[in-house]
């Protein structure tokens, strides 16, 4: 049997869909042509009757692989995409550099996280972070300790820079020996 499911908001086609009744949410949402470019990966709302009865946050398939937020569907659901609150874009030195969606109260600790950690040409004592403040840019410099502090806004840009290229226990001999 088939159910009807209405699905909204950020998502590259949205309208009312007939899909089987064993369907869940990841499966609703790739009917719909997948998420746009504004919409959240983090905050999609089930809505029954009404009242919002479950919000998924991809990330947690995405990350770690787990299926728990892939609910059933029923008849009359609606599935709700709002826009992103904040993307954040991580370059440099990281294993996954790239934008990702933050939530509110998320650090660069987690953003490392969700970047793969630190490549192993990476400077890991501080990195940058560009922010726009509506006027004009601000740079800061955050070092390790505050990574789990720092808190990301909007359209920060976050670099990891490089280790220095140099020795720090090499001394260099010339002139006349053999090796």
């Amino acid at each position: 049997r088939t159910i009807q499911v209405n699905i909204v908001g950020e998502v590259n086609v949205p309208g009312t869909y007939r899909l089987s009744s064993f369907s869940g949410i990841f499966h609703a949402l790739y009917k719909a042509g997948g998420i746009s470019e504004l919409g959240s990966l983090r905050n999609i709302k089930l809505v029954r009757n009404g009242k919002t009865i479950h919000a998924i946050d991809i990330y947690d398939f995405l990350m770690k692989g787990t299926m728990k937020d892939d609910t059933r569907l029923e008849e009359g659901d609606v599935i709700l995409v709002p826009p992103y609150e904040a993307l954040v874009n991580i370059t440099g030195k990281v294993k996954r550099p790239m934008f990702y969606e933050m939530k509110k109260n998320e650090s660069i600790k987690t953003l490392l996280e969700y970047a793969g950690g630190f490549s192993n040409q990476a400077y890991r004592n501080s990195l940058n972070v560009i922010r726009e403040n509506g006027k004009e840019y601000q740079i800061y410099t955050v070092d390790n300790i505050d990574f789990s502090s720092f808190q990301l806004e909007d359209g920060d840009a976050v670099n990891v820079g490089t280790m220095l290229d140099r020795f720090a226990n090499k001394v260099e001999i010339k002139g006349a020996v053999y090796r």
